[in-house]
């Protein structure tokens, strides 16, 4: 190519700049969704919902009984509250007024969004997934957990620390500010994008916070790469039963840790579904140090929810001329 045909670089050109920029902004708002797809599936959202009276009266039904609701619980706190549980408002400091009305008129109003935006008869799963997934996020945002003020948790703490948890709050506040304004040189890791609701199967928005399956999670004492503190944050992700283990050992040695090797041990344990959230540290003194491999514990995981033993299904095609290498898992585990 000679210089005089040579293309502009778009990267650099001033004209396509601020239209990077603009992108760039939108992206961050909308977190990763395209405004054309928002737009699109909330037009397909009011048209349908517009011409379905059956499911505008359940959902006017559902609005005027949610005051009843919430002045119920306040007068008797064990009144049901019909709504999906919350492991963000564990702590039984919620439970105690103004804290509880706040979260329970909260909770109704995530509730009262989440029927509006989905099973609306006509609308399209992929638009219904986008739609109820952005309302989420964006109910997420004004939830009283994201308020120091409002939340007793972090009243609570500021209290028992005279005023320090605030200060380091304020600190920690200052150097994400600081990180944003003047970025670390280093490359930017890559954002999971599974908890952020980016990825999309069969044209549904995929999310850990629709996952309800039991999960066994690992993490390792000294893995430098994931962190056992950060690995243990899928507790925020998902409301799933969750059996969070913690092996000694780093990234690679922690994690092979086959049995009957030396010097190794775990800790091992479930929160339920509806359990209350301990953080890392009060996790980490509850179950006792088991010795041994976490494969062990891991095992004995999967059998609990595995069905009866069945024979291996046979390997090859002998009558097509395909017949079996060898055995499982393959010779491709001793090439270097």
């Amino acid at each position: 190519m000679t210089p005089q045909a040579q293309s502009a670089d778009i990267h650099t050109a001033h004209a396509d700049f601020p239209d990077r920029m603009a992108r760039m902004a939108t992206g961050e708002t909308t977190g990763g969704m395209a405004p054309s797809t928002l737009w699109s599936a909330m037009a397909d959202w009011a048209v349908h919902l517009g011409t379905a009276p059956g499911k505008q009266a359940m959902l006017t039904e559902k609005a005027l009984s949610a005051p009843g609701i919430v002045a119920a619980r306040m007068l008797e706190p064990d009144t049901s509250l019909p709504v999906k549980y919350d492991r963000h408002f564990a702590s039984e400091l919620w439970d105690t007024p103004p804290f509880s009305v706040l979260r329970d008129s909260f909770l109704l109003t995530e509730d009262w969004w989440q029927a509006a935006t989905t099973e609306v008869r006509g609308m399209s799963q992929a638009n219904e997934a986008a739609l109820s997934f952005a309302v989420r996020q964006a109910l997420d945002t004004v939830s009283p957990t994201n308020f120091p003020h409002l939340s007793p948790e972090v009243l609570n703490r500021a209290r028992e620390t005279n005023g320090a948890s605030v200060v380091q709050g304020l600190m920690n506040t200052a150097a994400d500010v600081s990180a944003k304004v003047a970025p670390d040189p280093a490359p930017p890791q890559t954002p999971p994008e599974l908890s952020h609701g980016k990825y999309r199967i069969d044209g549904k928005t995929v999310s850990f916070s629709d996952h309800d399956l039991p999960i066994c999670a690992v993490g390792t004492e000294k893995d430098h790469v994931a962190p056992w503190t950060s690995v243990y944050k899928i507790h925020h992700l998902t409301d799933a039963d969750i059996t969070f283990v913690l092996t000694n050992g780093g990234h690679n040695a922690g994690i092979i840790s086959e049995p009957g090797h030396r010097h190794r041990h775990y800790r091992m344990a479930t929160t339920p579904h509806a359990g209350h959230y301990l953080d890392h540290e009060a996790w980490r003194a509850a179950p006792p140090v088991q010795d041994g491999s976490w494969w062990q514990g891991w095992g004995a995981w999967l059998k609990a929810r595995s069905g009866a033993r069945v024979a291996p299904p046979p390997t090859g095609r002998p009558d097509a001329g395909y017949k079996p290498l060898c055995d499982a898992p393959g010779d491709y585990v001793f090439q270097t």
